[in-house]
């Protein structure tokens, strides 16, 4: 239940957040199931009337994470903590865990990797149409405002195939959020 709270629900909500304003009411329906989508939201008011808004979206909420993530949350379980996601390791059974120093836009360009990586798994999925690709992102430390516009305009630049009506990504740490179209 948590899980879904964090992974889903939380990013969601903040979407609808960013959309929600005078003229346009949206009413949620969020779903737990196999569908290829997480919630259906229906707006009204004079944004959809006037053809600027759709009358019914649905949503798709992923999570973008580091590969080495689970092995942090293992670590944080086992330990209490660790140096973060670019020291870890697995050597054996153990789980290694040593500093990392970041160096000039490495920091941004990981980000960049993991939302990148994030769109090419939903790329060949099949959704509804005027789906909205939420992309919740789990940075690997606190992502200044530079780092942040920095990893966006890598996606950018690369031109991900987004089959989707919008792709909002978002850093629930930092309240960062962009949208891509």
């Amino acid at each position: 239940a948590d899980k879904k709270l964090v992974e889903e629900l939380l990013p969601l909500a903040r979407y609808i957040q960013a959309r929600y304003r005078e003229g346009r009411r949206i009413k949620v329906r969020w779903l737990s199931g196999s569908q290829p989508y997480d919630a259906i939201l229906w707006s009204s008011g004079s944004l959809v009337e006037r053809g600027g808004v759709p009358r019914r979206i649905f949503v798709e909420v992923t999570t973008s994470v580091h590969s080495n993530d689970h092995l942090k949350r293992q670590l944080l379980h086992q330990r209490g903590g660790s140096f973060g996601v670019k020291g870890i390791h697995q050597s054996g059974r153990d789980i290694v865990s040593k500093p990392h120093v970041f160096s000039g836009g490495e920091n941004a360009k990981d980000l960049a990797q993991q939302i990148l990586g994030s769109l090419h798994a939903k790329a060949d999925k099949p959704y509804p149409p005027s789906t909205v690709l939420i992309v919740n992102c789990t940075t690997n430390c606190l992502m200044l405002d530079d780092e942040w516009a920095d990893a966006v305009e890598q996606v950018r630049k690369a031109s991900p195939r987004v089959g989707f009506r919008e792709v909002f990504i978002l850093d629930m740490l930092m309240s960062h959020t962009t949208t891509l179209y």
